[in-house]
């Protein structure tokens, strides 16, 4: 029987296009769309509810509170001046290190000056059980539900309010 040298060639060209192909295609299929330019992806919903507040990038804080609505702040804002943002664990609340200003878990303030009454709120959404945050996208008025919510830290709080600048007894 003759070889037929051609064939092969062929039949490897053929091999080749149809793995390529399939990769192209299982790439499309499987990848996670964004909902638009400026959101980034935080997490399965199911992670974040376990976390309770996800820090995303320097940009955002995503957070999950008892029976409310996913709700994100800003990790930073313009006052005049940039202020920033940082949760402190211990005492779960929010806190705004220039101004020693404290802001209970929903964004409220609580202690201390007021550059701001309530943290900047911005957008969140879920799409596919995945979480997703646009920082750069304000969300206007009080998070849905949170008006009722009185919660008390739950222990020291974090920044130069405390001792040595880092953490005071509530």
């Amino acid at each position: 029987m003759a070889r037929r040298p051609g064939l092969a060639r062929g039949l490897g060209v053929v091999l080749v296009i149809s793995t390529l192909a399939a990769v192209i295609v299982y790439k499309v299929v499987s990848h996670q769309p964004s909902p638009g330019p400026g959101w980034l992806e935080v997490g399965s919903v199911a992670g974040v509810e376990r976390q309770g507040v996800t820090k995303v990038d320097s940009s955002a804080y995503v957070v999950s509170y008892g029976h409310l609505p996913l709700f994100a702040f800003a990790a930073s804002y313009v006052d005049g001046i940039q202020e920033v943002v940082s949760y402190c664990p211990s005492s779960g609340w929010f806190y705004n290190e220039p101004h020693a200003t404290q802001y209970d878990i929903v964004g409220k303030r609580m202690l201390g000056p007021e550059p701001s009454s309530t943290l900047p709120r911005v957008a969140v959404t879920v799409l596919d059980g995945e979480v997703w945050v646009d920082p750069g996208e304000p969300v206007p008025g009080p998070i849905p539900g949170a008006r009722r919510i009185e919660r008390s830290p739950a222990g020291p709080f974090c920044g130069r309010s405390g001792p040595s600048g880092t953490a005071a007894v509530a």
